[in-house]
């Protein structure tokens, strides 16, 4: 179980052992026992420090599952695994980290013509530049350079 998961179980447990706490009582109201006044009181009283109990019980496990070696030392790796760049993973950046987005010129050149059919200018002369830094000698890029211009004026207007 995660610490979320024990979240949502506390809070689900709190709320049933505060209905049955508010409850109990109002019953014993409601009811009127009369044989058995001193009886009932003493329920109700055990009803509320069970309630007591359980409650402190479970928040102390969430903070000792909270500050668990374990549950820190296997959260490390997927933290030290992750990119510093959000949006390289989402872009398609390798796993080598080369610091590139794309695997080839040819990909991000694909980017670049599908952003302009989708007429988003903004980013499709984001690509393009990108495109230019990455790999200035390719034949993609030279195709490119002759039309950032436009791009940038379209991104711009």
């Amino acid at each position: 179980m995660n610490r979320s998961e024990g979240a949502v179980a506390f809070a689900v447990m709190a709320g049933t052992m505060f209905l049955i706490s508010i409850m109990g009582p109002l019953f014993a109201w409601a009811f009127k026992p009369e044989g058995h006044d001193p009886l009932m009181l003493a329920g109700v009283a055990l009803v509320g420090l069970g309630n007591s109990a359980s409650l402190y019980g479970i928040s102390t496990i969430l903070r000792a599952l909270a500050q668990s070696p374990s549950v820190a030392a296997a959260a490390r790796p997927a933290a030290a695994s992750a990119p510093d760049d959000p949006r390289a993973e989402l872009m398609g950046a390798s796993a080598d980290g080369a610091g590139k987005a794309f695997a080839s010129p040819g990909e991000l050149m694909s980017s670049v013509r599908t952003l302009i059919e989708l007429e988003n200018w903004k980013l499709a002369h984001q690509r393009a530049f990108e495109l230019v830094e990455a790999y200035p000698q390719s034949e993609e890029a030279a195709k490119v350079k002759k039309n950032l211009d436009y791009l940038q004026k379209k991104a711009s207007g």
